[in-house]
């Protein structure tokens, strides 16, 4: 179950996707000053899946929607999964553990976001927002280009198999040779 926290008063969920709700309004989570804690299934991040071997099952979200100081509407929090993806260096299984960090602030279409400090992302809600779509977004803005281990012994394939090639493209320069010969 999710839990749902708004002022003092703290709300159980029924599971509806996942174990939070399919779809917020961002602006009125942070009206109410509502935290959602919980998960979204793997199998929900479509843009995702291609790009992992396995999942844990879910990907953790902790986002708290509030009004800071200076009145904007406020997102914070980490969302964090854990995938098995393939080592793009050693070919080998690789745990990537993933976390984002949010920090961010909720405007509506046609606000002026220039009066909004750097510090922020601006996100633009016209409505409600599907949060398996936010999470599989804020995952993709920190998922590493290209997955590697960060253990000194992980080494290429090709060096482990002996067969690196000295000079790559030899053999299109004696195409070449061979062609300007003719």
């Amino acid at each position: 179950m999710a839990v749902l926290t708004a002022g003092a008063t703290t709300y159980i969920m029924a599971r509806l996707m996942g174990d939070l709700p399919a779809r917020i309004d961002p602006i009125r989570l942070a009206d109410d000053g509502v935290r959602l804690k919980g998960v979204v299934l793997c199998t929900d991040l479509k843009r995702l899946v291609g790009m992992y071997d396995t999942c844990s099952a879910a990907v953790d979200v902790d986002l708290v929607f509030d009004h800071g100081l200076d009145d904007l509407s406020h997102m914070k929090g980490s969302i964090r999964a854990r995938f098995s993806v393939v080592c793009q260096r050693c070919l080998r299984p690789l745990d990537l553990r993933i976390e984002a960090v949010a920090d961010a602030v909720w405007i509506t279409p046609g606000a002026a976001s220039k009066d909004i400090p750097e510090r922020y992302d601006v996100l633009v809600a016209d409505g409600s927002v599907a949060l398996d779509t936010l999470a599989e977004e804020e995952l993709l803005l920190v998922w590493p280009m290209f997955p590697t281990h960060e253990n000194p012994a992980c080494v290429p394939m090709a060096a482990v198999s002996g067969t690196v090639a000295s000079a790559p493209f030899a053999m299109l320069g004696k195409l070449k040779d061979a062609r300007d010969g003719d």
